[in-house]
């Protein structure tokens, strides 16, 4: 939108304006609530709903609360502990990976699929990933 159009919004003045087109580019709608001067009420009148973080689950253990990602459940036995106590081998994670984690597995398929030649095997010896019977972790 140019600043004209942006001025004929309701509660939108001129010094809004230049804040607005300082602030592109948006990659959200939440990136427009950090806008001095364009609060909750005026965007919503204009139809845009501030979107909610997704809250981590906590756990508390002996009086204290840890969040998911520091526990880990015993494939073996059941239990929940914090991942450090349970064995690597027995390990299965409680929480749903963060975003990094499952951008990682991507590119790790992808070197597989791409195969010793692919471009990502190119300076890095990735060659553990085609032995026999290697699997990831995530895999069954």
């Amino acid at each position: 939108m140019s600043d004209k159009q942006l001025r004929k919004l309701p509660g939108v003045g001129r010094t809004t304006v230049a804040r607005i087109v300082g602030f592109r580019p948006f990659r959200n709608n939440n990136d427009l609530f950090k806008v001095k001067g364009l609060g909750a009420k005026t965007l919503k009148k204009l139809g845009i709903v501030k979107d909610k973080k997704k809250k981590k689950k906590w756990y508390t253990i002996d009086g204290i609360d840890y969040p998911d990602t520091c526990l880990a459940k015993d494939k073996k036995y059941g239990t929940i502990d914090f991942f450090w106590r349970v064995d690597k081998d027995k390990r299965e994670s409680i929480s749903e990976p963060s975003p990094w984690v499952l951008r990682m597995r991507r590119i790790s398929e992808r070197i597989r699929r791409e195969g010793p030649e692919g471009t990502m095997s190119k300076y890095v010896d990735n060659s553990y990933m085609w032995e026999e019977g290697f699997k990831f972790d995530w895999e069954d």
